[in-house]
């Protein structure tokens, strides 16, 4: 599920960085 994990955490970036 690391996969998976690296594509949450890039979700998570783009929020942070779009806020």
């Amino acid at each position: 599920v690391e996969d998976e994990s690296s594509e949450y955490i890039s979700s998570d970036l783009l929020c942070c960085l779009h806020s």
